[in-house]
């Protein structure tokens, strides 16, 4: 009758210590299944913006080239005012900054 009872205990101490040990797995491999998922959708979005960042300094150094050699007039006087406020046209102006 004793050799039962601790059958039986064991299996219910087993039983538990397996369910818990799965609970854990179960929550650390979902933890890592969002990190990824998120870090996927960072990377997108970076890789998004770079492409847009990479676009709008391609256009900006294109309209700056062509209006500091004189082919692009800019319809807009108050652009053309900010284009020779912009970035670059300290250094092609030859301004020393400081």
């Amino acid at each position: 009758m004793n050799e039962a009872i601790v059958g039986f205990v064991g299996a219910i101490l087993g039983v538990g210590l397996t369910l818990i040990y799965q609970w854990f797995t179960f929550r650390l491999q979902r933890k890592d299944q969002f990190r990824l998922a998120a870090l996927d959708k960072r990377l997108e979005k970076h890789q998004e913006a770079f492409t847009l960042w990479h676009e709008l300094l391609s256009v900006r150094l294109i309209s700056d080239f062509l209006f500091f050699r004189g082919d692009f007039t800019p319809l807009d006087p108050p652009a053309s005012r900010g284009r020779e406020e912009g970035l670059l046209s300290p250094c092609l102006r030859g301004d020393q900054g400081g």
